[in-house]
Order: structure tokens, then sequence, then C-alpha cells
């Protein structure tokens, strides 16, 4: 890729323009400047620094035409933004929207190092069979933060010891859950966290007043809230 140095707002214009074309086949002037919402004298002025940097190919009241090195640029520029936004859409579970708003800041911040960084992370959650857990735990949150009414739910195994809570859910991630269920472990039972032993990976708590026992990892995976 072309190490010619360009603004954030340059980078947009190339992005712009690599958009159009793959869209209809061509990039106008016009066509950018409603793109970007900007003025036409401010496109003019953009894409003649593009060319006199070798970007792209620009004649008045002709199509924008990238140049080899314009398409590299712009191509990667354009990965960046799609890697940025699936990241925030899939894995942040942020709208998709809001997640292409952020990206568009977020593409001319980032170096290429770090972006492919973000690329392997992103595939390696997104992917990965031993990061379904993962996977499960963070749908949950942003299932519940979505549908929030109240105090936000945390996990049972960060409650406070002695104070009372009321059950949310019993996470996917529980292998037992039926079982669980059966003793009690339902949405709105009463719950108090008696203590935790780090030692034996053991929870001991009370559920509508009837001692449990769960594993740690079982009470890292139930949510409760304060009620």
């Amino acid at each position: 890729m072309s190490d010619t140095p360009l603004s954030a707002s340059l980078e947009d214009y190339l992005e712009a323009i690599v958009e159009r074309v793959d869209e209809h086949g061509h990039a106008h002037t016009r066509d950018i400047a409603n793109c970007l919402n900007v003025k036409m004298p401010s496109v003019t002025n953009a894409l003649r620094i593009l060319a006199g940097n070798g970007f792209i190919e620009y004649q008045p009241n002709q199509p924008v035409i990238l140049t080899e090195k314009g398409m590299e640029r712009a191509r990667e520029i354009l990965r960046r933004h799609h890697l940025l936004q699936d990241f925030f859409t899939r894995l942040l579970g942020l709208p998709e929207a809001e997640s292409g708003e952020m990206a568009c800041k977020m593409e001319h911040l980032v170096n290429p190092r770090g972006i492919e960084r973000l690329s392997i992370l992103s595939e390696a959650i997104q992917r990965r069979e031993d990061c379904q857990a993962l996977r499960n735990y963070l749908e949950e949150v942003w299932e519940m933060e979505a549908s929030r009414n109240g105090s936000q739910p945390v996990l049972l195994a960060q409650w406070t010891p002695g104070k009372q809570a009321v059950l949310v859910r019993v996470g996917r991630n529980v292998a037992r859950s039926g079982e669980l269920f059966s003793q009690g472990f339902c949405t709105g039972a009463k719950i108090v966290l008696r203590q935790i032993s780090l030692e034996e990976h053991l929870c001991e708590c009370l559920v509508e007043e009837h001692l449990r026992t769960l594993s740690l990892e079982e009470a890292e995976n139930i949510w409760v809230k304060e009620g």
C-alpha cells in the first residue's frame, strides 16, 4: 500500500469514490459531494490534491478515475471501515448505523498493525469453537443491556455476599440449567449469596431460603439484579 500521507478528510474522499465506482461503475463529482455532504468547491479542491498525489485522474465535468495507487489505497480504507463496523455490530452488539458512524471516525486513527490484530481477534471470537462461551456471554450482556428496566444485572459471582437479589436468568453457558431450574433457579426467584470458596471453586447461596451449592463457573454465568 502507498505510504503517501493523507488527511482523514482526503481518505474519506477516496472511500467515497471507490464506493460510487463499486455501486454505479463511475464516480461523478456531484455524487461525491452528495455522499460526503459537502459543497462542490470543497470537492474540486480535494480532487485536485488527490490528483496531484497520483491517487486519481481528474478532469472537470468528467468521471473521477482511480489510479492503481488510488485503488489500492481506497480498498485498504474501505477494508478498515468494514472490519471496524463488523466488530462494533457483531461483537459489541451496536446498531448498524451507530457502528458505521464510529467506524468512519476510527478508520483514520488505527494503524495497519492495529487493524490486523483487531481482525485476528474478531475472527477468533466469531469463529473459534473454544470462544463459544465468550460469544454466549457477550450476547447475553448486550441483550440485557438493550432490555434493561431499572438496575443493571450483574453476575452472581460478583454480587455482594449477604445482600438479597432477584434472579434474572441462568446463562446459556450453564450446562445443568434444567437441574438448577428444578432447584428453584428460575426468573424472579429471591437469592442471597452466602459465600464463595476460591480454593474449592464453589459458591453457596440461598434460593428462596433453600441452601444451594454451585460451581464458581456456574455462578459466573447466572445473572441477578437488586430486588
